[in-house]
């Protein structure tokens, strides 16, 4: 069985992130768009779709999409991190 190595795909994903984000300062906008979903994919698929850390790249992600004025999918995009973060809650008794 293949182990996941967490902290080697949270630090693959925030080079992504770093890299998606100058890409947006220089007006690379499809390519920074296309390592951002790539992010996404990469953590879903290695550390499962209900991860705290998927909440996050999906908030940086909504962020991006606010900055080309995509309200629509962005916020989509901010309440699926937001369910994220409330599966993630303990359960108070």
């Amino acid at each position: 069985m293949l182990r996941i190595d967490k902290p080697t795909v949270v630090a693959e994903t925030v080079s992504l992130l770093s890299l998606a984000r100058d890409l947006h300062q220089s007006g690379q906008y499809k390519a920074a768009e296309a390592l951002f979903q790539q992010a996404v994919t990469q953590v879903e698929t290695t550390l499962g779709s209900h991860e705290v850390f998927l909440a996050n790249i999906l908030d940086a992600y909504a962020e991006f999409l606010l900055s080309l004025q995509r309200v629509a999918e962005a916020a989509s995009i901010r309440e699926r991190s937001i369910q994220i973060r409330e599966q993630a809650k303990p359960a108070v008794i």
